[in-house]
């Protein structure tokens, strides 16, 4: 009996882990002002937002830190906010910038 407690815990801990993630995960860069995605990025070093649809997502970072590898340089990208364009970074791989595949 105790076991099946513990598994139940464990199932219902994950399933708000996964929930809390999955729902921050659906969030649009439309739903902030600009100085909110600004201060928001920079407290956490990187958040995925949508800009366009719920299915498309970009990882807007802080600085190059937040970058999964060295290849990786930062590229200023404009979207959409509450108030107005907004210019923010994403992570782009350096083949982009030389052309290489």
């Amino acid at each position: 009996m105790r076991l099946q407690n513990f598994l139940t815990l464990v199932c219902a801990v994950l399933m708000l882990t996964l929930t809390s993630s999955f729902s921050y995960a659906q969030q649009s860069t439309r739903s902030y002002t600009c100085d909110g995605l600004k201060r928001l990025i920079a407290k956490r070093g990187n958040v995925r937002w949508s800009t366009k649809n719920r299915s498309v997502y970009n990882r807007f970072v802080a600085n190059a830190g937040n970058c999964p590898r060295t290849s990786y340089f930062l590229q200023r990208v404009r979207v959409p906010s509450k108030s107005g364009t907004c210019t923010l970074q994403i992570c782009a791989d350096e083949d982009i910038r030389t052309g290489r595949d």
